[in-house]
């Protein structure tokens, strides 16, 4: 004998359906950020074999052609060539785009400028712009993510991070990057 439908089980099963409906967009948009996110981890395609240099050139350069905004890019030599392993140069792309993205947002791009040296087996890359600045504590201590992240991803490869603001005064971001980091680093 069949089972006697009756309307509240009915009722029951078409809000499960529409559960189900709901929980796979839910995954399926969830799934797509995750994408995203790890997309944006790695290199843009066609940088693998370019040096430290030309993957802060190209950092620049995308982000003037995005936000069609001029940065005063200055590049100091020393006795390096500016060799570097890929997650190092993953970090000064990551590093150069957020920093001065964040410029952009926050100070409309006020005199955006990127500045890379070499000391020995470090590369020090300075983002700073002259825009109305932040006060760096309270920065950290809401939770948002992009300096923070940014500060984790520089430690995680041996280097280290400074990060200056003054309110009023503009606002320098620099990165010391080890040329050949810590073995655990490679993978980042």
């Amino acid at each position: 004998a069949l089972p006697i439908s009756c309307a509240g089980c009915t009722r029951q099963s078409e809000k499960r359906n529409k559960d189900i409906v709901t929980l796979r967009a839910a995954l399926n948009s969830s799934l797509e950020e995750l994408r995203a996110i790890a997309s944006g981890l790695r290199i843009p395609p066609g940088m693998d074999h370019l040096s430290l240099v030309e993957t802060a050139e190209r950092a620049v350069r995308d982000f003037e052609r995005k936000f069609e905004q001029k940065v005063n890019l200055e590049i100091a030599f020393a006795s390096t060539s500016g060799t570097a392993p890929m997650a190092v140069k993953i970090t000064a792309y990551r590093m150069i785009q957020e920093a001065l993205a964040n410029c952009w947002w926050h100070a409309r791009g006020s005199a955006q400028q990127v500045r890379i040296s070499f000391d020995g087996d470090k590369a020090c890359i300075e983002v700073s712009d002259q825009g109305p600045g932040f006060d760096v504590k309270e920065a950290t201590d809401s939770g948002r993510l992009g300096l923070a992240l940014l500060s984790e991803r520089v430690q995680l490869l041996g280097g280290s991070i400074e990060i200056n603001s003054i309110p009023g005064k503009g606002t320098l971001i620099k990165a010391w990057l080890p040329l050949f980091p810590i073995e655990e680093a490679e993978n980042v």
